[in-house]
């Protein structure tokens, strides 16, 4: 029988996502036919293990690595980008030649001291990890069937991987795949150019060690198509994007959770994928995958034959209540995700027209306070809430979970709130965010990174599916006013960048009730991803006064989840309130000084024929973020541009809860589809003609 060998030298607790993508793979890899041997940390003690079952019985696990991969001394664990940013400098005034002179002989003494000591510390980790797979695989004689995969790997762990291959001649018969989380470069692409002198070092040491490693079949993955890019601009060895697996206990009971069942059932089934015969081939294991096909694409059905599908839900979801729906944030608290900037004060913003009619719950993930030490998240609510409604407003629950219980928290959940830093997670995948999609749960994004762009091509969809079946005018820009600051070049494209010289434009809003308006444009410059276009609205009155202002962040359309006859333009979809007169429009680049252009500007001004869902309280001060309109945004969830658009997606998801759930849970099948373990293991053996004889 062959081996796969599966190393994870961060796993080392039955909680977290390391010890969940361990179990994943080994799963998958023992369905294919391979014993599966297993590198753990040392931490991994044996009452641990004994929490464990599961995977006791169908590997064997040999706790040998000493270290994380979340070193300091990386140049990529964590977040060294950051400390890689260059630092604002101080005022000099007041400070004489001579004074600033010493003091710069003294920062540069104490910087070579401290290069110094972290190179040394950096030299000590290689040779941990070296010592630990010397001890992990002494006296295994490898085949040309065995394969190594290291599930976490940096540029340390790839340093003392290549010495041991360089050592060791005999493991040249083995298939060897390193996979790489971490972002090399920070934000987004506009800004990579400018990083580059400062990843030498980094781009050094991986060239060197995969120097030392020419003689090996050594496969190098990332966990994202960003990822991937990021790595192949620094122009090393060629990674590819490795499939992420997602356990099956997070597909199952998309139907058990008795909240859902409190709902009204949707009138239109939203998102439902066409199963194809499509797959692994290679391995002939289709059978083996139980959700779903491989296609690329999904579709929106009607229920009855001949009549044009109906965006929305007929019915307000407000009318039945039910149980409070459970907002969770799970996961570990992490500065990158950001939940000590935003969770408090989203509490504060939702507190009465949410928390306090028990329409949500929030659910959260904590660990243990440590003696001595802070509460990492503490949360309260406004002392005008009602106690009995406080005592469960807000449910905190221990990080990390054991593993039965994380997934039933995942299951049991209504809404995904992931409101993680956009710039580190431009190209940084979140697997919870996988989890909740596969487990059929609306989620809560930031613009602007993987986390949107998961969510962005089926929204795109369900926007362009309500124009092309509501009658709406199509105007261009002969039918609007611009600013004579920044006209339209010739062709009719738009250039617009950050702040300085923005793209706006105006037009009288259009008669009737129920109006929607659709922005549709096709990119010019720059041709790929990377950039966004910041769409604000603003709403005025018959005296030209601002009454409302939302806005939206598109980027381009290039998900691989395209259907072959899709249009591929960018779009975003706004309500335009009754007392509306005048609507102003403002195009700018979202993150970047630099310019950007598009083409082909369409307004689409449009109405439906449903009646009101849910009207504001005109006496309430939070009839801001109620919505009024029986049409929702979006399908899978919520992008939100900014911080202070929260309570807004959170209670767009509320008003229309029916709609995104059953949106959700029809994509769920085809989310799952394509993260299946079984593809994550047949994809890392591929190269060795495995098909029949693995065993």
């Amino acid at each position: 029988m062959a081996n796969f060998f599966l190393i994870d030298q961060s796993f080392q607790d039955q909680g977290g996502h390391h010890a969940d993508y361990v179990q994943c793979v080994t799963r998958a890899a023992r369905e294919i036919g391979f014993q599966v041997i297993i590198g753990a940390n040392r931490a991994l003690t044996r009452f641990r293990l004994q929490q464990l079952p599961e995977l006791q019985s169908s590997a064997v696990i040999l706790p040998r690595f000493k270290n994380t991969t979340y070193q300091k001394a990386s140049k990529l664990a964590g977040l060294r980008q950051m400390k890689r940013a260059p630092q604002s400098g101080d005022s000099r005034e007041g400070h004489s030649e001579k004074k600033m002179v010493r003091r710069n002989l003294l920062q540069n003494g104490i910087e070579k001291i401290k290069n110094r000591l972290l190179e040394r510390q950096r030299q000590s980790l290689i040779q941990q990890f070296y010592r630990d797979l010397s001890s992990f695989f002494f006296g295994v004689k490898f085949t040309s069937k065995d394969h190594v995969f290291f599930a976490t790997i940096s540029d340390l762990e790839l340093a003392g991987l290549a010495k041991y291959l360089s050592t060791y001649p005999q493991t040249q018969s083995a298939h060897w795949h390193a996979q790489f989380h971490f972002n090399p470069f920070f934000g987004r692409p506009p800004e990579f150019e400018d990083q580059m002198t400062q990843l030498d070092g980094l781009k050094k040491d991986l060239t060197d060690a995969m120097a030392k490693s020419v003689y090996h079949n050594l496969s190098l993955y990332t966990t994202s198509d960003e990822l991937t890019q990021q790595y192949n601009r620094l122009g090393v060895a060629p990674f590819e994007t490795l499939t992420y697996p997602i356990a099956h206990e997070f597909v199952k009971a998309q139907t058990s959770h008795p909240t859902a069942k409190q709902h009204k059932p949707p009138k239109l089934a939203l998102f439902q994928p066409e199963r194809t015969d499509q797959g692994l081939s290679s391995l002939n294991i289709d059978s083996k995958i139980d959700a779903g096909g491989s296609n690329d694409g999904f579709i929106i059905r009607t229920t009855t034959a001949g009549v044009a599908p109906v965006i929305g839900l007929i019915g307000s979801d407000q009318a039945d209540i039910g149980p409070p729906l459970q907002v969770v944030c799970p996961g570990a608290i992490r500065r990158e995700k950001g939940q000590q900037d935003y969770l408090q004060s989203l509490i504060n913003e939702v507190a009465e027209p949410l928390l306090a009619t028990q329409r949500i719950q929030f659910v959260v993930q904590q660990p243990e306070k440590k003696l001595l030490k802070k509460e990492k998240l503490p949360l309260s609510l406004p002392e005008t809430i009602d106690s009995r409604i406080a005592d469960s407003a807000i449910q905190v629950l221990a990080h990390p979970l054991p593993r039965t219980a994380y997934c039933e928290m995942i299951r049991s959940s209504d809404i995904g709130l992931l409101y993680y830093n956009n710039s580190v997670y431009y190209s940084r995948r979140a697997g919870i965010l996988g989890e909740l999609l596969s487990a059929g749960k609306p989620v809560i994004v930031p613009a602007g990174c993987w986390l949107a762009e998961q969510i962005a091509e089926p929204n795109f969809q369900y926007v362009d599916q309500f124009f092309a079946n509501h009658s709406h005018e199509k105007l261009g820009l002969a039918d609007v006013q611009w600013e004579s600051s920044n006209v339209p070049l010739n062709g009719g494209k738009l250039t617009f960048d950050h702040a300085r010289h923005p793209f706006r434009f105006e037009l009288d809003a259009m008669a009737g009730q129920n109006r929607m308006l659709g922005i549709r444009f096709d990119w010019h410059w720059p041709p790929t991803a990377g950039v966004y276009c910041r769409i604000q609205l603003e709403e005025m009155d018959e005296s030209g006064e601002t009454k409302e202002r939302r806005v939206q962040i598109v980027g381009h359309r290039t998900s691989n989840q395209y259907r072959p006859n899709l249009k591929r333009s960018p779009i975003a979809m706004y309500r335009i309130g009754d007392q509306t007169k005048r609507i102003r429009v403002t195009l700018s680049n979202a993150y970047s000084q630099t310019s950007a252009s598009i083409q082909k500007l369409q307004i689409l001004c449009g109405s439906h024929p449903l009646g009101s869902e849910a009207q504001a309280d005109k006496n309430s001060s939070t009839s801001t973020i109620t919505t009024n309109s029986s049409i929702p945004l979006g399908a899978l969830g919520v992008i939100v541009p900014d911080q202070q658009s929260l309570a807004a997606g959170l209670q767009e998801i509320v008003n229309h809860y029916s709609h995104y759930r059953a949106s959700a849970e029809n994509y769920s099948s085809l989310w799952y589809a394509r993260h299946n373990p079984l593809r994550t293991v047949s994809q890392l053996i591929s190269s060795d003609q495995l098909a029949a004889d693995v065993a």
